[in-house]
């Protein structure tokens, strides 16, 4: 039996997160928290966001006999048709998430039956994937704060790349090619020395502004701080909580992660 409720407020900024990045995305309904993972068509960033228990109004899913094993649910959700679709309610509508073991479906709809959508539920074997864990170790971490990091993005959105270096305790942030040339300097506590860390500036943006356009507002608000992880020809990898302003990784806690592969310096010197 699954019977979630959740505050429209916060499905919405879950879906918008991952819309920006994945049209389609994958949905697992654990004991616990539920969570969308996908990778992007061209294979350049990957997206996991988990939702806890908490963070739901009302959180009952429990295995049954003739139920699909919670940990083999996959849900093909397209993303961006429900961001769509549950926009218009109020924030404090109050959706429910219901799963059915005799239709094998997921019923979507707000606490007054305006708005509904079956959704059809697939038996997948994913061993391992719940546990996912990146194989690459990154060298470095930071916290850099939203608000220079915004006007930052607005000084270099229009560059092709992003550049990454760090070192005397400064990170810095450069765009490269295109119409517009920034840099955002912020001191780090690390003595590490990293430079040419180079990422398509297309998803740097999508991740940080929402989308493409950064003449508009910022559709994604997300933490005060988020947190960076880079290493030389390595993924970019961004972490901030989905609710409240705590950067820090706590257990249990809804948050949002991306990985962004990177332009190898071997490409960019040919």
């Amino acid at each position: 039996m699954v019977r979630l409720k959740i505050k429209a407020k916060k499905l919405k900024r879950a879906i918008s997160a991952v819309s920006s990045i994945v049209s389609m995305g994958n949905l697992h309904i654990d004991e616990d928290k539920i969570k969308i993972r996908d990778l992007d068509l061209s294979h350049t960033c990957f997206v996991d966001l988990e939702i806890n228990n908490e963070d739901f109004s009302s959180y009952e899913a429990e295995e049954e006999e003739d139920f699909m094993d919670l940990g083999n649910y996959m849900v093909p959700l397209n993303l961006r048709e429900l961001r769509d679709s549950i926009e218009p309610f109020p924030d404090d509508t109050l959706l429910v998430l219901r799963g059915s073991h005799k239709k094998d479906t997921l019923n979507i709809s707000s606490i007054e039956d305006m708005f509904s959508v079956d959704i059809d539920l697939l038996k997948v074997q994913h061993e391992g994937h719940d546990n996912w864990e990146p194989c690459v170790q990154l060298p470095l971490s930071f916290s850099l704060p939203i608000t220079p990091l915004i006007r930052t993005i607005r000084h270099i959105g229009n560059s092709y790349e992003l550049e990454i270096q760090c070192h005397d305790g400064l990170v810095e942030l450069h765009g490269r090619g295109g119409n517009l040339e920034s840099s955002l300097s912020l001191e780090v506590p690390s003595s590490s020395h990293i430079r040419n860390c180079i990422y398509p500036m297309k998803w740097f943006k999508k991740m940080i502004w929402g989308e493409e356009d950064i003449s508009r507002p910022p559709m994604v608000r997300p933490a005060r701080e988020i947190e960076f992880s880079i290493g030389y020809n390595a993924p970019l990898r961004l972490e901030f909580p989905l609710f409240g302003s705590d950067v820090s990784r706590v257990p249990g806690k809804s948050r949002i992660e991306y990985w962004v592969a990177p332009r190898f310096r071997e490409d960019l010197e040919q």
